[in-house]
């Protein structure tokens, strides 16, 4: 107890103490007598059947009267009460989130409507300016009048807003008044206090949550205090007997194991033994009579009530957690006691949070793209669904809250159980556990396929994904994956002869598209081994056929994410009865894997540890052995890489989504951050640099938004058979195009918003690390840059995709476009010129070195057009439809210039690589020793001769 118990033990003052069967209410009145049966004493009310209440409450029934906050695990109410009966309104269900918002009176529910996510910060922040008034913290950064004026802005619209913010007003003003030192949660003596006669005395405590060395230390006190009154002490498990003289007996007892979230002092065995008025003068009568052992009672009374505190504390600040999960950024949790009481932090500066709010309807980026690009029809059946889905990713929703806590509580490995057994069971939050059952509920892969928007559905579901991933602790990555199993199973599962596998693969797909959570599978992509990751050609894993038609599954995976899916796509060669395969890629055949057998085993799988990641710490990935583990040929042997490669497809396209998704929120965060902090004499928004920065930061933004956008409009028109053949080769270009700069974009922009926010952005909490650790995976995951702009090559060399693709770009730039911004259009087609010079001379020279080197210059060359030549499209148009724009047409110009003008479109040089420039590059990057020809700073000894030890 400590320090704990130095803050908040004092003596207590009768006079203005009420005491019930399981609380302690003080009198914010001293003025009042106690005697008065109307009196209403402010306090804390913590009963047994799991519901605290914070308010008003009359002496004279031990009813609730007045105002209050009342939460017992299911349920927060904010209202008022006259007999016990609620009047006013607020009750929020949860864990499931918020669902109701309903009006009473006398008790009844009178209306009920759909709750608005404002109502749940509302309550949020009223609950923790009571509990930072009742709890002393560390970080009391709402005062009484913002927590009312920003709580309820339409308060004067609703009468019972305004009937419950009159009511709360009174009741915050009077708790603000108090100090910690009068602020006591205790109990009653457990069955209560009967008085026998003035000479005799039967006391029982029953106390609750008591560790061994709480018991133990309580009952060395109880003896020191009792041993000059009587002997004879007994102990028990559960309790403390004394016998003292005068046949006055006292029983200490600790009560039967409860579940952690309760903090109850057990009621009286029976309403007829207790009395509320005759307890109370009791304990004044114990001070007046000066008795010793009375005295001494009353020492241990208080002893015990030091530790009632302490669990009644906690209590709260566990309830303050619970309500921080639902709505953390409204909802500061109470995680941290203050123990200096001359603390005067409310004294000093507090700087105000960034907000965050709809994350579609403030993102005028997409808005705008959606009104050029979507059909009138299309849009307005949409537009519903993505405002509410907006909302529900943010602070007033339950995604955001699932996946805070996710990232808390990173998963765990547990190899062994407790007698010796292997069990390799992940724990994961149950967080990242909601996050599946809403990904259902949202539809968010059955969208995808569904179609219930034509061509136009994949985009619709991207969008969603493009607001989910930052909130949603990455969860994207496993949706990615099941999302491209699907798009396989839906191009390859016809094919397939086995009737058996057939079957199989039918339920796998039923379960991937179910909108059921209770039915809701993930899969995930096992493809990355030891021997190498986008090189899967040294795959080691083998497939031997059983006689059922079946393969057994033998080798390691070195990096298996969304290791809890419940099944896997994954690469093998297939092996002969003598063990012989075909190697490299063309031996590669697409397995579909179960992750558990039908009892709920693990299907053969030995998982050897989590990976500990730089970042996406919700997200479990594991080093995982396959020893026989039952799986189902997808297609024809040895297609692998071919059948495989709808699933790349479709997880580069997510993992752009969620690159310009992390960087978009990184933005909304610094952005918001701007219009509230000042330095030198004024707001961030008001000073020049600081805006140019953060214009800077929404072009890079909208270039990439408005490109990843495109390629899912060509991905949707291709699912549905309307895509070109034009179209299928472009999309084929541009999405490892999207796919590396995105990734690079996301960085950049991350970085740069944590700056913004100074050394605060830096500070873990602040949630721009994880934003920023996030989308750095996005330049590894489905292929470095590089390989991705090796990948770019293969569509130009094999298809002539750049020809298309320059078409394309003319089409796009008309001789009537451009008007708005003079020299753009030249300057994109005078780019589109270089990058087509550059890639003739490179592929007529048929040098691998030629041709690769500056792939990537290349690869950023193309991505930079394209996205330019977007931008001024859409700057035109904005310009033209300003009357029905979301954006300022002259923002737009501004994303313009920015591509078009400000910096160079094609960055590939002039002149090719040759082979001496290709030596010279070799020298510089591996430090080559002119003399000897070594490599300094690799190999296994250093230039002396000594070896180099393992880093």
């Amino acid at each position: 107890m400590g320090g704990l118990v130095t803050t908040v033990l004092t003596e207590i003052g009768h006079a203005s103490l009420t005491v019930s069967p399981f609380s302690l209410f003080f009198r914010v009145d001293d003025a009042r007598a106690v005697a008065n049966s109307r009196v209403k004493d402010f306090g804390v009310l913590v009963s047994p059947g799991n519901t605290v209440y914070i308010g008003e409450l009359s002496a004279r029934d031990h009813k609730k009267h007045g105002i209050g906050v009342e939460y017992d695990r299911q349920a927060l109410f904010i209202g008022s009460w006259q007999d016990n009966k609620r009047h006013g309104f607020g009750q929020l269900q949860w864990p499931q989130g918020v669902s109701t918002f309903r009006d009473y009176h006398s008790g009844q529910l009178t209306s009920e409507q759909p709750n608005p996510s404002a109502q749940m910060a509302w309550c949020s922040k009223i609950l923790k300016s009571i509990a930072t008034r009742v709890v002393p913290v560390d970080f009391q950064d709402l005062s009484l009048k913002e927590v009312l004026d920003s709580c309820l802005p339409s308060a004067a619209e609703d009468s019972a807003s305004l009937a419950t913010y009159n009511i709360l007003s009174k009741a915050l003003t009077e708790a603000s008044k108090l100090k910690i030192s009068e602020i006591f949660l205790a109990g009653s003596l457990g069955k209560g206090t009967r008085v026998k006669d003035e000479s005799e005395l039967e006391i029982v405590v029953v106390l609750n949550e008591f560790d061994a060395k709480n018991y133990g230390e309580y009952c060395k006190f109880a003896e020191e205090c009792l041993a000059s009154h009587g002997s004879d002490f007994r102990r028990t498990p559960s309790s403390l007997q004394f016998f003292a003289k005068d046949d006055l007996e006292v029983e200490i007892r600790f009560g039967p194991a409860l579940t952690k979230e309760q903090l109850i002092i057990l009621p009286p065995s029976s309403p007829e033994d207790f009395s509320f008025h005759s307890r109370l003068a009791l304990q004044v009568d114990f001070v007046k009579k000066q008795h010793p052992l009375c005295l001494d009672l009353i020492r241990l009374i208080k002893f015990w009530r030091r530790t009632v505190v302490f669990l009644a504390l906690r209590r709260l600040i566990s309830l303050a957690q619970t309500v921080s999960q639902l709505a953390p950024t409204a909802f500061c949790a109470c995680s941290k006691m203050s123990t200096n009481p001359s603390s005067r932090l409310a004294d000093y500066f507090q700087q105000e949070e960034p907000r965050l709010g709809n994350q579609f309807t403030e993102d005028t980026g997409l808005l705008s793209y959606l009104r050029r690009v979507v059909p009138g029809s299309t849009l307005a059946q949409v537009e519903q669904d993505l405002t509410r889905f907006g909302q529900r990713v943010t602070s007033g929703g339950d995604i955001l809250a699932y996946g805070r806590q996710a990232e808390s509580y990173p998963p765990k490995l547990i190899n062994y159980n407790a007698f010796g057994r292997r069990v390799d069971k992940i724990e994961v939050a149950d967080g990242w556990n909601k996050l599946q059952d809403v990904s259902a509920e949202e539809g968010l892969i059955a969208l995808g396929y569904e179609r219930p928007y034509g061509e136009w559905s994949r985009l619709i579901q991207m969008i969603k994904f493009y607001m989910f991933t930052t909130s949603a602790a990455i969860f994207d990555c496993p949706l990615a994956m099941t999302d491209g199993a699907v798009r396989l199973l839906e191009l390859n599962m016809g094919a397939v002869k086995d009737a058996a596998t057939r079957q199989k693969l039918q339920s796998v797909w039923d379960h991937l598209m179910s909108r059921d959570p209770k039915k809701f599978w993930t899969t995930g992509q096992w493809m990355t081994e030891r021997t190498g990751g986008s090189d899967v050609g040294g795959t080691e894993t083998k497939a031997k056929k059983n006689p059922d038609g079946t393969y057994s599954l033998t080798g390691f995976k070195f990096f298996t994410s969304a290791t809890t899916s419940d099944g896997t796509f994954l690469l093998a060669r297939i092996v002969d009865d003598s063990g012989n395969s075909i190697a490299g890629s063309a031996g590669l055949s697409v397995f579909y894997m179960d992750m558990r057998k039908e009892d709920g085993t693990l299907n053969n799988i030995i998982i050897h540890r989590l990976k500990n990641k730089f970042g996406t710490k919700a997200l479990p990935t594991a080093e995982l052995e396959l020893v026989g583990s039952k799986a189902y040929l997808v297609g024809a042997p040895g297609t692998g890489v071919k059948v495989i490669s709808s699933i790349l497809n479709i997880t580069r396209i997510h993992n752009a989504i969620s690159m310009v998704g992390g960087a978009r929120r990184a933005v909304a965060i610094a952005r918001d951050y701007a219009s509230r902090r000042k330095v030198f004499g004024n707001k961030l928004c008001d000073q020049p640099l600081h805006l140019a920065t953060l214009a800077d930061m929404e072009c890079e933004l909208r270039g990439a938004l408005y490109l990843t956008l495109d390629v899912c409009v060509l991905q949707g028109l291709v699912e549905v058979h309307k895509a070109t053949e034009k179209q299928n080769v472009l999309v084929r270009l541009l999405t490892p195009l999207c796919k590396l700069y995105t990734a690079k974009q996301g960085i950049q922009i991350a970085s740069e918003s944590m700056e913004s926010l100074g050394g605060t952005g830096y500070m873990e909490d602040s949630d721009l690390p994880r934003i920023l650790r996030d989308v750095q995976v996005g330049a590894i995951w489905e292929g470095t840059t590089n390989v991705l702009s090796l990948d770019t090559l293969r569509p130009i060399m094999k298809e002539n995709a750049l020809p298309v693709f320059i078409e394309h770009i003319k089409c796009m730039l008309p001789p009537s476009i451009g008007q708005i911004l003079p020299g753009a259009r030249e300057n994109i087609l005078g780019a589109c010129d270089k990058v087509a010079a550059y890639a003739s001379k490179a592929f007529k020279t048929g040098s691998k070195a030629a041709i690769e080197t500056n792939a990537r210059l290349f690869a950023y060359s193309l991505t930079r057009i394209y996205i330019a030549a977007t931008a001024l499209v859409h700057a035109e148009w904005a310009s033209k439809n300003a009357h029905s724009s979301p954006s300022d047409p002259a923002a737009e110009v501004l994303v313009a210039r920015y591509w078009c003008l400000r910096q160079p479109i094609c960055v590939v040089p002039d002149s090719v690589i040759g082979e001496s420039d290709l030596k010279a590059i070799q020298a510089l990057a591996m430090d080559r020793d002119p003399r000897t020809g070594h490599f300094r700073g690799s190999g296994d000894v250093d230039a002396q001769g000594k070896p180099r030890a393992r880093y």
